[in-house]
């Protein structure tokens, strides 16, 4: 369960990182990135909850078929 909640520490650290290092910038209408690709809050809302539920389906089949064949669940 706990690698279920990583996208939530990833995510925050690694936008800052990128923040730092003039990698991803804010403005008025949405992130851009490498000053070349540009995504508006609109998309970047509507893809999160999308994108955390793909991720912890995936973390809960992978991880749970790896505990099963280790015999640790």
């Amino acid at each position: 369960m706990n690698g279920a909640l990583l996208p939530f520490i990833i995510g925050p650290f690694v936008l800052t990182k990128g923040t730092l290092l003039g990698l991803v910038s804010f403005g008025s209408n949405g992130m851009v990135w490498f000053d070349s690709v540009r995504l508006p809050y609109a998309i970047g809302v509507t893809i999160m909850p999308i994108s955390v539920a793909a991720y912890y389906l995936v973390w809960k089949h992978i991880v749970g078929f790896l505990n099963a064949v280790l015999g640790v669940a």
